[in-house]
């Protein structure tokens, strides 16, 4: 029996061992981590991004979104946070977990259509990024 058997809710996409779930379907991620993701929906109005990835700030090394206006970046993480696209993922960092979403359109200054959100295990938003994929 593969692990798409026993979680129902995996896509059937793996990489380098790492379930995949869409948003609502959170099959062997535990209550802790859905309730976390539920809180940092209310907590995106008091996340603040940092300026390595708001365009226009000297950081060259880092992913930028396409505005450095704060209340537009946190419509995008708010709008990504409510996607039922929102595909979860264990982080490399103990006590959080990635929430990786395809916005449709373009968010960051290389093209990036897609977010990734680090939220803590407490509901806490660390950061959030354009990627290009996971």
């Amino acid at each position: 029996m593969g692990l798409s058997d026993e979680c129902p809710g995996i896509k059937g996409n793996i990489a380098r061992q790492e379930a995949v779930f869409p948003n609502n379907s959170w099959g062997a991620l535990d209550d802790a981590s859905k309730t976390a993701f539920d809180s940092s929906k209310n907590s995106v109005d008091i996340w603040i991004p940092k300026d390595k990835h708001m365009v226009g700030t000297t950081a060259t090394r880092s992913a930028q979104f396409n505005t450095n206006n704060v209340s537009e970046i946190r419509n995008i993480v708010k709008e990504a946070l409510k996607s039922p696209n929102a595909i979860f993922l264990p982080n490399n960092i103990e006590g959080s977990f990635r929430v990786v979403v395809d916005m449709g359109r373009a968010i960051g200054t290389k093209g990036q259509t897609s977010i990734r959100l680090i939220i803590g295990n407490d509901g806490k938003i660390w950061n959030a990024f354009p990627v290009n994929s996971r």
